[in-house]
């Protein structure tokens, strides 16, 4: 800051300096010429700078050395400089102007007599304390900094504190020095700050621990990034208690290796605050706090953190501690559990063929991790032989793991397979097949293959495993492994030899083959593991006689085909021979003509057998016909109807007819009505014999033609059933009607119009070519559709669709309309409270509608709201006198209220609302106007006058709107009169005699105080 700078200010300060020693009284001091000394002391020098009446301006810059250099002319115009190393302490005498040009430290300040200290933009001045006894002022230009341990002020002491840019200071009350400030200056605290009741321009920089009073004034803190305004007042607290609390965090809770988990939603962010800021640290008990979520099983720590944000001080909330741990398996079986899963796959107790399947309980995940097959936890697990065996022995090294998969918490991966499931142990694996091979032929060796012919007596099967069960010879058991040996299983009947001396894996099958016959067998091992092994071949035997048979069907009809049965052990072709028996004629074909017969049967000689035949005599007859005879159920007058006559004869069919009513036999087939008999006879025939079938029938009269039916009419209309028939009496049908499930007792020829479900019943008469006929047909009676708009409101409209006058309910054109269904009806009818519904009868044709619902009733108001005063009747104009006047204001559907223009609020008063009305102690003319929902309105204007106003007799001691030109009276004694103005009170010092009148030239409030 330049000097001149600094003159201006310095005239102000002085001139204020100056009211305040005429405030407290005139001083007089001595005035010393500008001057510095000072002692040096192991601390720093201590310096006294003294300054002059006209406040000596002193500059002070730091040397390249670190030094402190103060310079200032003297009063011979001489330039003075001092330079110092460091300075302890600073003393000030006598209007001392400090200029601080470079950046300037020094321990501690002690103003003695009135000092000014201006420190230029980009410079700072660091001083540790200010010790100030006189008048101070310390101003801090844009740019600059000042930094400061305390202040100390003596009592009556004027310190001002003039900040247009960074003041640091470690404690500071702004209550008992002055501090104006630019709107973009700093000031930071910390160790405490307190504000008086004037607001603090530009920000109060704080940390979070600073201890702050505030009282009344406003300022705008800022502790970190978060700022706030503080305006309440209060002693004491630091910024944790004066910032909003951006969030908080529950509690967390232990884990599970493998539970997913996620500790940010236990922290709720106050409104306002960005929910994306907040984030959460872990660490174990001796690690660093790293963002990075731990999941292997340890003990952790677990803190959230949200930094500054708007009016929200950053936090940290406090650390909770949590573990993650394996999962024991109590948390999945019940204590005492021995069987952890179910396994499939072991055969007859102990015999495991392959993989074993280990299914656990639903929501239970299983794998044997040290496997290197290993593809994750599953339900079911199948385990093959090459991971459950090392060298053909159960591994007990193979490890296993579990996994509740509803969280997917997991076990450690260290248990033994073995330790959840000891009884692997006691399984044997077969990793082989049963092995079947041909031993011999006969005593001689072979190594034919499976699905072969072998032929001779004898042959040798050998059958091995270690674990060998059952052997089967063609589906039937035949040796079974029993308490050490094999006993042979065989049925009655079977020829099958002893098996030979064998170990309890190896067995020899001996087998002979069956005479003329050749013999599939298929051998089947089976072993305890469910392994099986099927051996195949063909077993021929030596050539032998054969047996033969022949027979035929007891009964053989003429033309009939038939089977000849030959029965026979051969493997040979069979051939037939047929003779006549009556002419021993050898036939060329199978026979199928009536008589008597022979057939020899011959099978050809084999490899198997030799050639031999059989003989056999039947005969063949004819057939007895089997005839049937339909005539239709129905047979009308004239028509022409067929006799179907079904038959397996092939001779020829004759007809013959015969009357029933006269017993003849007519030529032709008869056509008229009567009861008649038709014969059918068939011819004999090379295969049949002859026969005869008869069957009666009757011709009837004709039923006619009819067609009726009604359609769908509507209620309340006439209407004809539509009607045809070709009976040459329909001119004379009876029509009936009922309603469709009453008694059939119920028909009447009466048309009915009611809707609903009916019948209609039509009667044909009986004629000479037709019978009588009955018809019926059901239909409906429905009501007319109802138009879409099947009424109109009429009446004079309101407000708020309300209607102010009477309300009538017309019909559409082309309809008439009703209260009540079936009418009367007519063009319109009234409407009134209680009509629900109305019903139309469309003009046309009479048809009428069923009830049609009124959805949009009209809502009638006619009345306009009342209002009446409690006293009685009120005239309009009417001059009352009354202290509290009373008014009931009444309507259901009262809207608003207003009293000379101002509503009254109606929220919790839906009829009516009562107002009490006071002019005070003067005259007030109101205007009262309600509304209803209708737009129905009754408005009333009066005047009310307070009591006192009938005979003006003065009250004393009150405030009295009084008006010019009028005359009041005084009462008893003598008065003084005080007009109050705006202004101010102005009292008449008359005294005024009671019991006169007083006349009021200029109106307003008058007080009259009775003084004797």
């Amino acid at each position: 800051m330049k000097t001149k700078t600094f003159t201006k200010i310095l005239s102000g300060i002085l001139c204020s300096a100056l009211t305040m020693q005429i405030g407290w009284g005139i001083k007089t001091k001595s005035v010393n010429a500008a001057s510095v000394t000072s002692t040096e002391t192991a601390d720093g020098a201590i310096v006294n700078i003294t300054g002059g009446q006209a406040y000596e301006a002193f500059d002070f810059k730091a040397d390249s050395d670190g030094g402190i250099v103060i310079s200032y002319t003297d009063d011979a115009d001489n330039a003075q400089t001092y330079l110092f190393e460091k300075i302890s302490v600073l003393n000030t005498y006598e209007s001392v102007q400090m200029n601080i040009q470079s950046d300037i430290t020094i321990d501690n300040l002690v103003i003695t007599d009135g000092t000014l200290v201006g420190i230029d933009g980009n410079c700072s001045f660091t001083c540790s304390k200010i010790n100030s006894n006189e008048w101070t002022q310390i101003i801090v230009e844009p740019g600059a900094t000042f930094d400061c341990g305390s202040i100390e002020k003596a009592d009556g002491a004027r310190f001002i504190l003039t900040n247009n840019s960074s003041v640091i200071i470690d404690s500071v009350d702004l209550s008992v020095i002055e501090y104006p400030a630019s709107a973009t200056s700093t000031i930071s605290v910390l160790s405490s700050f307190t504000n008086g009741s004037d607001d603090v321009p530009g920000t109060v920089i704080a940390d979070r621990y600073t201890n702050i009073s505030n009282n009344g004034g406003k300022f705008t803190l800022q502790v970190g990034e978060a700022t706030k305004e503080i305006s309440e007042t209060f002693s004491n607290k630091n910024p944790n208690e004066l910032f909003d609390d951006p969030f908080s965090f529950g509690t967390v809770s232990d884990l599970y290796y493998g539970q997913d988990y996620d500790f940010s939603d236990l922290i709720s962010v106050a409104d306002g605050y960005d929910e994306s800021l907040v984030y959460l640290e872990y660490s174990t008990a001796f690690g660093e706090y790293t963002t990075t979520k731990p999941t292997y099983p340890n003990t952790y720590y677990v803190h959230a953190v949200a930094p500054d944000y708007g009016t929200y001080l950053g936090k940290t909330s406090e650390t909770q501690r949590f573990t993650i741990s394996f999962l024991p398996l109590s948390e999945l079986y019940p204590d005492g559990t021995t069987s952890y899963f179910t396994v499939s796959g072991i055969v007859n107790g102990k015999y495991v063929p392959g993989d074993l399947v280990l299914t656990l309980p639903d929501g239970i995940l299983f794998g044997a991790v040290s496997s290197p097959n290993f593809d994750g936890l599953k339900n079911p697990v199948t385990l093959t032989q090459d991971e459950i065996l090392y060298d053909d022995h159960v591994n007990e090294d193979t490890l296993v793991q579990f996994r509740r998969a509803s969280d997917n918490a997991t076990t450690n991966s260290n248990i033994s397979l073995v330790s959840v499931y000891p009884d692997i142990k006691n399984l044997i694996f077969d990793q082989y097949d049963p092995d079947i091979w041909l031993y011999s032929v006969d005593d001689e060796e072979t190594d034919l293959d499976d699905n072969h012919a072998v032929t001779g007596d004898v042959v040798k099967i050998n059958v091995f495993d270690e674990n060998l069960k059952e052997i089967y010879i063609n589906g039937s058991l035949y040796e079974s492994y029993e308490e050490g040996h094999f006993a042979p299983k065989l049925i009655a009947g079977d020829s099958f030899p002893d098996t030979e001396d064998f170990e309890p894996d190896y067995v020899t099958l001996t087998l002979s083959s069956v005479p003329g016959e050749a013999t599939d067998y298929t051998i089947k091992a089976v072993d305890y593991a469910g392994k099986e092994t099927s051996y195949s071949f063909t077993f021929n035997p030596n050539t032998t006689d054969a047996d033969i048979s022949v027979s035929v069907p007891g009964t053989i009809f003429a033309g009939d085909d038939y089977s000849v049965d030959v029965k026979t052990n051969s493997d040979g072709e069979v051939s037939l021979q047929y003779k006549d028996a009556s002419t021993n004629t050898v036939l060329s074909t199978k026979p199928t003509s009536a008589g008597k017969y022979t057939v020899t049967a011959t099978a050809e000689e084999t490899d198997f057998y030799y050639e031999t035949s059989a003989s056999t005599s039947y005969t063949i007859i004819k057939r007895a016909p089997d005839t049937t005879v339909t005539v239709p159920d129905i047979i009308t007058i004239d028509s022409d109807y067929a006799i179907e006559v079904a038959t397996d004869s092939d001779g020829d069919i004759t007809y013959q007819y015969y009357n029933k009513s006269n017993n003849t036999y007519p030529i032709k087939k008869p056509t008229t009505a009567g009861e008649y008999t038709v014969m059918v006879r068939t011819a004999e025939t090379s295969k049949y014999y002859a026969s005869e079938t008869s069957v009666d029938y009757t011709i009837s009269k004709r039923s006619p033609n009819v067609s009726l039916g009604v359609g769908t009419p509507y209620a309340g209309t006439t209407y004809s059933p539509t009607f045809y028939s070709n009976s040459d009496a329909s001119d004379r049908a009876v029509f009936e009607y009922k309603e469709k499930n009453a008694d059939d007792s119920k028909y009447s020829t009466t048309l009915p119009t009611a809707y609903g479900e009916y019948v209609v019943r039509v009667t044909i008469p009986e004629t000479a070519e037709f019978a009588k006929t009955i018809v019926t047909a059901d239909y409906r009676i429905i009501y007319l559709a109802a138009p879409q708009t099947a009424y109109v409101i009429e009446g004079q409209t309101g407000k708020n669709n309300y209607f102010i006058s009477d309300v009538v309910l017309k019909a559409p054109t082309g309809y008439m309309i009703s209260a009540v269904y079936g009418g009367p009806y007519t063009a319109s009818i009234p409407y009134k409270d209680g009509i629900t519904s109305v019903y139309l009868k469309r003009t046309s044709d009479n048809a009428l509608t069923t009830a049609i619902q009124i959805t949009n009733a009209p809502r009638v108001d006619k009345n306009a709201p009342s209002i009446s005063a409690k006293t009685g009747t009120i005239t309009p104009g009417a001059v009352m006198y009354a202290s509290d006047f009373i008014l009931n204001v009444s309507d259901p559907n009262l809207r608003s209220l207003k009293v000379n223009g101002e509503a009254v609020d109606l929220k919790n008063y839906k009829d009516g609302y009562t107002l009490t009305l006071n002019p005070g102690y003067g005259s007030q003319t109101y205007k009262i106007m309600a509304e209803d929902e209708a737009g129905n309105v009754t408005s009333i204007e009066f005047t009310l006058k307070a009591e006192w106003l009938k005979d003006k007799v003065i009250i004393p001691d009150v405030v009295l709107p009084l008006e010019g030109n009028e005359s009041y009276n005084l009462g008893d004694g003598y008065w003084l009169v005080t007009r109050n103005t705006p202004e101010g009170s102005v009292t008449d010092n008359t005294v005024y005699s009671g019991n006169m009148p007083f006349y009021v030239n200029e109106g307003g409030d008058y007080t009259f105080t009775k003084v004797i």
